[in-house]
C-alpha cells in the first residue's frame, strides 16, 4: 500500500521546533518521504498565525506551501482540542483508505492529540517522538513554582498515565537518548526493539572549517584570546548564573580567557554580565540560527553546565551536538544524558562536578585549559559521525517506510 506521511507538533513554533523537527523533513523530502506538516496551536499563537505575524513562514513555504498546516487547539479545553483534530485528520483517513497513514507525533502532547485518530483504523501508524522526560520536567517546573509535593506527585502521576497510553497505542517510539530509553522501559510495558534513539543533532554547516575561524578572530580582535562560549537560553534548568559566575571569575584569573554568550534571552543575559562579568571584556549576543556557527568555530571552548536533576540526566542539548561538530572541546556537568560519557570517554572536555564550590569548579576549568592541546579537526569529525542529522535520516526514513 502506498503511504501517506503526517506530522504534528503542539505549541509555539520556535527555533527548537525548527532544529528538531522541520529540518529533519527537510532532509527526508531529499529521500522523496514527503511528511504534511501540522502544527496544533494554542489561541494566542493561532490567532498571530491568522493575522499573518506568523514565524518561519518562508522557510514553511519553502518546504512547500500545500504541505503544512495550523491547527487551533487550545489546551485550556483538551477535550475539545481532542475533537478538533481528530474531525480533520479522520476526514483525510477515512477519504483515503487506500493508503497506510503514517503520524510522527513530536511529544506526548500531539501524540494525546493523535491517539483517537490511531485508535479508528487499521491504516494508522503512530510514532511518538519524545524529546524530554515529561514527568522529571514536570516535577521540576513545578518546584520552581513552589507547589506542595502532594500537588507535584498528582501531577506526575496524570503524566505518566498519558505516557503509558500514548506508548502503549503506538508503533514505535523515538527518544533523545539511551538514558531516557531506560526510563521509558523501566515506567513502561514495551520491547526495547519498539525504542529508537535518535539525540538531538547538528546541521552539517557546524562543520569545523578554519577559514570561517580566522575570519571572525580577526573581526572581533580576537587573536590572542582563548574564547570561552556558552550558546543557548537561560532558563532555570540552564543552571545559567553558574555558568556567567564562573565565566567572569576565569576572565580575572586568566587575562587571556575571553567569554562570549548567545542567547535569545538577552535581558536576562545583560542582568547577570553586570553582576558577574568585567565591563568590555565580553560578547553577548542574541543571533540568528545562521549565523551561530561562525561564533563557534571562532571560538576555543565551550562550556554547559547543568543542574544534579533527573530531567537533565537523560538530555540531550542540541548546542552540545554543534559545539562538538565545530571542533570545540567541551566543558560541561556531570551527567548530562550521554553526552558527559562520550566527552570523557574520547577526551575532547573536561567533566566538572557542579556540587563543588564554585572555586574548585574554576581552578579545576582554568588547569584544564591551560593543559589540554585542541585538535579542531578531529572534535569535528567525532561530531560529524556521531551527531550530524544526516547520520540518522537513512535510520528514520527506514522505520517510517517499514513500520
Amino acid at each position: 500500500m502506498n503511504r501517506n506521511y503526517i506530522a504534528l507538533a503542539y505549541g509555539e513554533i520556535n527555533n527548537v521546533i525548527v532544529s528538531q523537527f522541520l529540518n529533519y523533513f527537510l532532509h527526508l523530502r531529499e529521500k522523496n518521504i514527503i511528511f504534511d506538516l501540522n502544527f496544533l496551536l494554542s489561541g494566542k499563537d493561532f490567532f498571530e498565525y491568522v493575522k499573518g505575524n506568523f514565524p518561519y513562514r518562508d522557510l514553511l513555504n519553502e518546504y512547500g506551501h500545500k504541505n503544512w498546516h495550523c491547527t487551533f487547539a487550545p489546551f485550556l479545553n483538551l477535550q475539545f482540542s481532542r475533537n478538533v483534530t481528530k474531525l480533520i485528520f479522520k476526514s483525510r483517513i477515512v477519504k483515503d483508505r487506500d493508503f497506510i497513514h503514517v503520524a510522527h507525533c513530536r511529544g506526548l502532547a500531539a501524540a494525546q492529540f493523535f491517539t483517537p485518530i490511531k485508535q479508528t483504523g487499521k491504516n494508522v501508524r503512530m510514532i511518538v517522538d519524545i524529546r524530554g522526560d515529561k514527568p522529571s520536567e514536570t516535577a521540576f517546573l513545578l518546584r520552581q513554582a513552589g507547589y506542595k509535593e502532594d500537588e507535584i506527585a498528582k501531577r506526575i502521576k496524570a503524566v505518566c498515565a498519558v505516557e503509558k497510553h500514548v506508548i502503549k497505542n503506538s508503533d514505535h517510539i523515538f527518544c533523545i537518548s539511551h538514558k531516557m530509553k531506560e526510563n521509558l522501559l523501566a515506567r513502561n510495558s514495551v520491547r526495547a526493539d519498539r525504542i529508537t534513539v535518535i539525540p538531538c543533532c547538528a546541521e552539517s554547516k557546524f562543520k569545523y572549517e578554519s577559514r570561517i575561524r580566522k575570519e571572525f578572530r580577526k573581526n572581533y580582535k580576537l587573536e590572542d584570546k582563548k574564547v570561552l562560549i556558552y550558546s543557548g537560553g537561560l532558563s532555570a534548568w540552564h543552571n545559567s548564573e553558574q555558568v556567567f559566575k564562573i565565566m567572569g571569575k576565569l576572565s580575572i584569573i586568566n587575562s587571556e580567557i575571553f567569554p562570549v554568550i548567545l542567547t535569545p534571552d538577552l535581558e536576562r543575559g545583560q542582568q547577570l554580565s553586570e553582576k558577574f562579568l568585567l565591563p568590555g571584556k565580553f560578547i553577548l549576543k542574541s543571533v540568528k540560527n545562521k549565523d551561530v556557527p561562525q561564533y563557534l568555530m571562532g571560538s576555543d571552548y565551550a562550556i554547559i553546565l547543568r543542574k544534579k536533576d533527573k530531567l537533565n540526566k537523560v538530555a540531550s542539548p542540541t548546542k552540545i551536538a554543534e559545539y562538538i561538530m565545530a571542533g570545540l572541546p567541551v566543558i560541561i556537568s556531570e551527567d548530562i544524558g550521554d553526552y558527559s560519557d562520550f566527552i570523557l570517554s574520547n577526551k575532547i572536555g573536561a567533566v566538572v562536578d557542579t556540587d563543588k564550590k564554585y572555586e574548585s569548579i574554576t581552578s579545576e576549568i582554568n588547569q584544564f585549559i591551560k593543559e589540554y592541546t585542541i585538535d579542531k579537526e578531529k572534535i569535528s569529525n567525532l561530531g560529524i559521525e556521531n551527531f550530524s542529522k544526516e547520520k540518522y535520516i537513512d535510520q528514520m526514513a527506514q522505520i517510517y517506510m517499514m513500520i
